[in-house]
């Protein structure tokens, strides 16, 4: 079995998390995480896959303005991580 987390913060619904591993309760997957300082005024996600409870491959770093929700995130760049 496997757990699925979502996380919603302010006025937005994000979704964001992934799955944890039910054995040792790493990181596994495909995952949206947030940036540490996301607030309404700064929206940024990254999303990406992780292999073993690390951050494997090529992830992308995302962000949407506030003023043009309905438009969705875009990408600010790409961050590739050595397995």
């Amino acid at each position: 079995m496997v757990h699925i987390v979502q996380k919603k913060k302010f006025s937005q619904c994000i979704d964001a998390g992934g799955v944890y591993n039910e054995g040792d309760g790493s990181k596994i997957g495909v995952w949206i995480e947030l940036d540490e300082e996301f607030n309404d005024d700064k929206q940024v996600i990254y999303k990406g896959e992780f292999k073993n409870g690390k951050k494997v491959g090529l992830w992308v770093e995302m962000k949407r303005d506030m003023d043009k929700i309905e438009e969705g995130f875009e990408k600010i760049q790409e961050i590739k991580y050595d397995n």
